[in-house]
């Protein structure tokens, strides 16, 4: 009797050890997705301080020129995760 109970107690250890390693994938990917965030709330912030040593937001190619270094930020930030990054084995069933 101790065969059956063994093999299901060994199969909801397999499968709770999936939901794990999938759960950590994807807080994985939200981080990675968070501190990108981060750093462009941190620029949008202190441009809309309106401080006098900034350049006034009036002049249309100041958010223009905003909004590129915020691109240019996310992609280098992208880029370098994607580098570091080592492709592993994906279990999981998301995006």
């Amino acid at each position: 009797m101790n065969g059956p109970r063994e093999t299901i107690v060994s199969f909801c250890d397999y499968y709770h050890t999936s939901l794990t390693r999938c759960t950590n994938e994807i807080m994985i990917v939200l981080t990675l997705y968070a501190g990108i965030l981060l750093r462009l709330t941190l620029i949008a912030g202190i441009y809309g301080m309106n401080l006098p040593l900034w350049p006034k937001p009036d002049h249309p190619l100041n958010s223009r020129g905003v909004m590129g270094v915020m691109a240019a930020v996310a992609t280098v930030l992208l880029i370098c995760v994607r580098r570091g990054r080592r492709r592993s084995h994906r279990a999981c069933a998301y995006g």
